[in-house]
């Protein structure tokens, strides 16, 4: 009677074991039952696809990640704001079920301001991942301007979510564009060279990073100086989109011929260039741009066209000998009186 009673405690121990495992163990916890349900659920947001924004029912972006960033892929293909993109990401991501405003819409003949706005809605956000879609509508803001009025197309529910959404949302396509002149970081040049109606230059580096004139003659070039140039460039951006077909018009910006040309290169390839115009009747702290790659033409500051007409005598190195100070280790001079000195320590001769 002893062993049986054994093995039925036995057996009732590995059951509820089996139990704990196989069924238990997989129960959400307390913690995880009252945690905020995602309104967005399914999406692993690092790995999103595409976003595709309306707004009141007018097409406005659609955009694709490629290669761990995000291009523009409509109305026209062209380099997009990651970071604004992300931050959309971000904002939608952290969206509950929290605050259920309405099981369904009332029916459509009911009154305008019973449907939250959702008829024609402020804002359709569209997310791809994979097989994975989803339309989020964006109706009217709440009483306190804080939430706006949501919902999922395909579901009844409407809910109210943080206004700070359809603060990232663009209204229009140039809000996403980068502003960038070129695709810095995609260029692998070792040459740029600048021309215009009445000089030019170009400069050569290598894979130190030094630089040298090899146009209109060879010299050594300074180095502080070109790289204060090449930030310049670097920070220089967009400040308005103004056409992106812009055709026969090309004379209407100074840009047929261009007033200065700057070319980006590697060896003899050119793999982008930057065509400068006039500055607006009304404006005359911009100027015309049009930019290689696009062909669009755009608005940018004129501080960078001034500074792209330096003259190539002011990019010469002026240094009899090149040499880093605090590199030198000795100084010898030959002469009647010649002499010479050693470095001893840090900072003495």
């Amino acid at each position: 009677m002893r062993w049986r009673s054994t093995f039925w405690l036995m057996g009732a121990a590995a059951a509820l074991f089996g139990y704990i495992w196989f069924f238990e163990r997989h129960q959400p916890t307390t913690d995880e039952r009252n945690a905020p349900q995602p309104l967005l659920s399914g999406f692993r947001w690092k790995e999103i696809d595409s976003v595709q924004v309306h707004r009141t029912n007018a097409f406005v972006v659609l955009a694709h990640r490629t290669n761990n960033s995000w291009r523009c892929f409509a109305p026209v293909s062209y380099p997009a704001q990651s970071a604004a993109i992300e931050s959309l990401l971000n904002v939608a991501a952290g969206l509950t079920r929290d605050f259920l405003v309405a099981e369904a819409l009332p029916p459509p003949g009911a009154p305008a301001s019973s449907r939250y706005g959702l008829d024609s809605p402020s804002a359709v956000l569209t997310l791809v991942q994979g097989k994975l879609r989803a339309e989020l509508r964006l109706g009217d803001r709440t009483a306190s301007k804080e939430q706006v009025y949501a919902q999922l197309a395909g579901a009844p529910g409407v809910y109210a979510v943080p206004a700070s959404l359809l603060d990232t949302i663009p209204s229009a396509f140039h809000e996403w564009r980068d502003p960038a002149l070129a695709e810095w970081a995609t260029l692998a040049f070792d040459r740029v060279s600048v021309s215009n109606s009445t000089r030019g230059f170009t400069l050569a580096f290598d894979r130190t990073n030094l630089f040298s004139l090899v146009k209109p003659f060879e010299a050594r070039a300074d180095n502080e100086r070109v790289n204060r140039l090449l930030r310049e460039l670097y920070s220089a951006q967009v400040t308005s989109f103004v056409n992106d077909l812009p055709g026969s018009e090309l004379d209407l910006y100074g840009l047929q011929p261009p007033l200065l040309e700057l070319g980006i290169g590697h060896g003899t390839n050119l793999l982008a260039s930057i065509h400068f115009g006039i500055s607006p009747t009304n404006d005359p702290s911009v100027v015309y741009a049009r930019l290689s790659g696009h062909r669009n033409v755009v608005l940018t500051s004129r501080n960078i066209f001034d500074a792209l007409q330096i003259s190539y005598l002011d990019l010469r190195d002026t240094r009899l000998v090149p040499f880093q100070l605090e590199a030198a280790e000795s100084l010898e001079v030959k002469g009647p009186e010649g002499f010479s000195v050693r470095r001893q320590g840090t900072n003495e001769w």
